[in-house]
Order: structure tokens, then sequence, then C-alpha cells
């Protein structure tokens, strides 16, 4: 099976650029639920971001700030593939 230009495995490519709040919410809850802090990190590496350590290292702020970082570096639309890559199956699909 060709994947069609644009695609990424089978899937047509995100074309997000911002979240609401209550998305933003919907996101960290669910890259909570499914990444550690270790994962987390991983995923910002792999959309070429570079975390700072929370004064406070709970996986709930490296979230945030995962989600902010992508988000000032016009990063949102990649960091949705990676985690479609690393956790096919979750929902994903709303935050595309």
């Amino acid at each position: 099976m060709d994947d069609q230009p644009g695609d990424r495995n089978g899937r047509t490519a995100t074309q997000v650029v911002s979240l609401t709040e209550v998305e933003q919410e919907q996101f960290r809850t669910l890259l909570c639920a499914n990444f550690n802090r270790l994962e987390l990190r991983d995923l910002a590496a792999g959309i070429g971001l570079r975390l700072t350590e929370p004064a406070n290292p709970v996986d709930r702020d490296l979230a945030r700030e995962l989600l902010r970082e992508a988000e000032a570096h016009g990063r949102l639309s990649d960091l949705v593939e990676e985690c479609y890559d690393l956790r096919p199956g979750r929902r994903w699909s709303r935050f595309s």
C-alpha cells in the first residue's frame, strides 16, 4: 500500500496549529495517561524540542511544557503525529 503525498502511516497529515484551553487540558491528560516522564522527554526530542526541568518535577508539568513549546515553535502537528506513531489506537485524532 503506497501512501499518498502528505500521508503518514496511511493517515492524512495533521494541520493543527493551536489548541483551546480545554483542548490543551484534554491533550495534557492524554499525554500523562500514555507517557511517563522519560517518554515525554523523548517525545519532545523526537520533534526537535528540548524541555527544561520544571520546578515541580511531575509528569503533568512536563506535559504542559511540552504542549507550550510545541505550540510556540509551530510543532503541534508534529507532536500529534509522534503520539500517533508511538501510541496508535489512542484518541489523538481529536487534536488533528
